[in-house]
């Protein structure tokens, strides 16, 4: 793959993406800030989970570091309706609160521990997958975990502004037979549809 890193992570959401950075570069700093977020949510849970979900809408807050809103970003995971990521066309995230008052955001010994392998092992990237597999060479090792295909009408699978839906699944599936042909290991997470079905059919499915 890319680079000389033995292991490589690739997201296109930059808030994901974002998060790894941070916790690689100064986890005391990210929890710090998890910690304010936990005590102000005990004092007034309702009212400090709005503030936080709208800050988003802020002019200046792409002008924020990564620590902030990265930190806002697991916040909010861990405070909204089924720790469900969803934004709207514009962008803004707009889950409901989950009514919980006491909340725990992080355990300390585990994100140490990532830190620790994100500095040694790790090349983080923030891409369309299809850019960072031109890199994958024989004997690579793939993991997907795309947005699942849709096994209703009303099932929600928008985590990004721009829907990954039918023409991404598909595309996703023509790079893992590409892989394959190759001579890449390659594992897909998915929902049991017609559609994975007929994609996959001449693949392992488990």
């Amino acid at each position: 793959m890319k680079g000389e890193k033995p292991f490589i992570i690739n997201d296109i959401s930059s808030e994901l993406i974002n998060a790894y950075k941070a916790i690689k570069e100064n986890p005391q700093k990210w929890m710090k800030l998890l910690d304010e977020h936990e005590l102000n949510h005990g004092l007034n849970s309702k009212e400090y989970y709005f503030l936080i979900r709208e800050q988003d809408r802020d002019i200046n807050w792409n002008k924020k570091n990564i620590f902030i809103k990265t930190a806002r970003l697991i916040y909010l995971n861990k405070t909204c309706f089924n720790g469900l990521y969803r934004v709207n066309k514009s962008g803004y995230f707009n889950v409901p609160w989950n009514k919980k008052e006491k909340i725990k955001l992080y355990e300390k010994n585990n994100i140490l521990n990532l830190s620790r392998i994100l500095n040694s092992n790790v090349e983080i990237l923030n891409s369309d997958f299809e850019n960072v597999c031109n890199y994958a060479q024989k004997g690579d090792f793939i993991f997907f975990d795309p947005p699942y295909d849709l096994i209703k009408k009303d099932t929600f699978d928008n985590y990004t502004k721009d829907k990954f839906g039918i023409e991404g699944q598909k595309r996703l599936s023509n790079l893992a037979h590409k892989l394959k042909e190759k001579g890449c290991y390659v594992m897909i997470t998915n929902h049991n549809t017609p559609l994975i079905n007929e994609l996959y059919k001449d693949l392992l499915l488990m």
